[in-house]
């Protein structure tokens, strides 16, 4: 059987692609919900140090809390969704598991 050489690396190439796009994929989604939480951790920011929420709900805690710097709650933001993401994840294995 005759194959053209040209066919043969366009497929080849194709097959190729599919791991470079899931992993292109993967990143922007990491991306995003890097993203994300920037977004939602910059307002909370703003009403937990400015406006003083953290003084004036949360006494309790010490005093440190009550004036974080911007990135440490980015910071924060991120480490609370990569665990509920790890959380999660095993979870659902977990349940899928035993259902099955």
């Amino acid at each position: 059987m005759y194959y053209n050489n040209d066919t043969v690396l366009e497929s080849c190439m194709k097959l190729a692609a599919i791991p470079v796009m899931g992993g292109l994929m993967g990143v922007a989604a990491i991306m995003i919900n890097i993203l994300l939480d920037v977004l939602m951790a910059v307002p909370f920011w703003i009403f937990w140090t400015i406006f003083r929420i953290g003084d004036k709900y949360f006494y309790f805690l010490p005093e440190i809390y009550h004036s974080i710097s911007l990135w440490h709650c980015i910071s924060i933001f991120i480490c609370l969704e990569t665990i509920r993401w790890v959380l999660l994840k095993n979870s659902s294995s977990v349940n899928s598991k035993s259902s099955g």
